[in-house]
This record gives structure tokens, C-alpha cells and sequence, in this order.
């Protein structure tokens, strides 16, 4: 309660402060978060932002990555592991490319965007997940350098000169 009512005065300020600067908040596009190690036991008290009510979530997302109320970035992976799969899936309908363009697909494009904010999320202890994501690397490995789907993965970064993603 006390948080909720402090977060109430800032953004009482807030909605202020843009108003003397002629400047229009969009409470439909807020947001509010507990993040807490445990769950949250009780009803929470509504924040608001003028004369909005601010929705409380359980996550969302922010800047393309995907933040849940116990910071355990589950669903950041799975997500980035279906858009990763679907990526590669397109890589490999680029077939008739030559390797050094699809090589260069996946490292200038593709791989940015599975990497991007690791340094946020990195530290997630799911290692299914990251298992998952090192296996769809090792198949676009595979995808891009035209190897069998039955080669092992060291033997996939061998031929490819690929590090592992963790």
C-alpha cells in the first residue's frame, strides 16, 4: 500500500509537470508491475495517471523484450525461440542465395536479433530453453552451409567455425 500510494504522488507530479508543459500522457499505454520474488498475496490498490485508471500486469513488453513479474525471462525465450525458429524457416526458403549472402542474412540480421539485450536476459536459469535456442543456431548452421540434418552439433561448429550461443 505504501508503494502504491508513492507511486500515486509521482505520478500525481507527473501528470503536473506535463500539463504545465503542454505535453499529453497516454495512461491507456501504461502500464504498472509488482516485480517481487514471491507472489503478490492481496488485491492491489489502482494507480492512476490524472483521471485514468493505470491497468495492472502480470508482464509485457519493453524495448523487445519481454519482462514478467518474477523476472524468471520464461517467456522472453519462448517467444524469442518461435521468432528465432520462424527466422531460420525463411532462411531456409532462401535457398537459391549464395552462402556468402546467407551468411551474411544470418549474422548482420537474424542473430542480432536473437542476441539483442543478452546481457538482460542471460542470466536465466530455464537451460531448456537455451538449449532450444543453440539447437535452432546449430540449424541454421546446417541450413546456411547445406549439411545434413543429422549432424551433431559439435561437428555443426567445427565445419561452421560457430561458437555456442551461452
Amino acid at each position: 500500500d505504501k508503494v502504491v500510494e508513492q507511486l500515486n504522488k509521482a505520478l500525481e507530479e507527473l501528470h503536473i509537470w506535463c500539463q504545465e508543459n503542454s505535453l499529453v500522457p497516454h495512461p491507456t499505454k501504461c502500464e504498472g508491475m509488482i516485480l517481487k520474488r514471491n507472489k503478490f498475496i492481496g488485491p492491489l490498490p489502482s494507480i492512476r495517471l490524472g483521471n485514468n485508471v493505470v491497468k495492472w500486469v502480470t508482464n509485457t513488453r519493453l524495448l523487445g523484450v519481454t519482462i514478467d513479474l518474477e523476472l524468471t525471462w520464461t517467456k522472453h525465450l519462448l517467444n524469442l525461440k518461435k521468432s528465432f525458429a520462424n527466422k531460420i524457416n525463411l532462411l531456409k526458403r532462401s535457398y537459391f542465395l549464395p552462402k556468402p549472402m546467407r551468411l551474411d542474412l544470418y549474422n548482420k540480421v537474424i542473430l542480432p536479433s536473437v542476441i539483442y539485450a543478452i546481457s538482460v536476459w542471460g542470466g536465466c536459469s530455464n537451460k531448456c530453453l537455451f538449449d532450444a535456442l543453440e539447437a535452432i543456431h546449430c540449424r541454421a548452421a546446417r541450413v546456411i552451409f547445406n549439411l545434413p540434418r543429422d549432424t551433431p552439433s559439435a561437428d555443426v561448429r567445427t565445419v561452421s567455425g560457430w561458437k555456442s550461443l551461452i
